[in-house]
């Protein structure tokens, strides 16, 4: 399903009229919460990160 919506327009104008469509326009509260889940866990993801790296060598 499109996220993004768009036509040719006219030479006179920008190269492209875009539009969000509504599964588009819905997208940014999931992100939103992806991103705040990510600064809540950041140590935590750091660490494990870390911990994998070390394991490694």
């Amino acid at each position: 399903m499109p996220r993004v919506s768009g036509r040719p327009a006219p030479a006179c104008v920008s190269p492209a009229a875009i539009a969000l469509t509504g599964l588009g326009r819905s997208l940014p509260a999931p992100l939103d919460a992806a991103c705040a889940w990510t600064r809540t866990h950041a140590p935590e993801i750091t660490e494990a990160r870390a911990a994998c790296e070390q394991a490694a060598l």
